[in-house]
């Protein structure tokens, strides 16, 4: 479903259990380790911060700086 951001940050919980999917650039990262991840990522409507908890074998490659991504998940 289309969301809007403003109404996102008004009424969170109208959103709860809600699938999305965001693009944009990782603007910064916030925190990196082997169990974790926390970025700051540019999109189209501001800056979204992004973590989750997962052991960096399954995540991948490590994302850098000005890296375009996609994100899928849960609100």
């Amino acid at each position: 479903p289309n969301m809007n951001y403003e109404d996102i940050q008004r009424n969170p919980q109208n959103y709860e259990d809600t699938s999305l999917k965001l693009t944009g650039s990782i603007f910064q990262i916030i925190d990196e380790s082997a169990y974790s991840a926390s970025y700051l990522v540019s999109t189209d409507f501001g800056y979204v911060y992004a973590s989750w908890y997962d052991d960096e074998e399954i995540r991948g490659t490590r994302f850098l700086e000005g890296d375009n991504i996609v994100l899928y998940g849960d609100f």
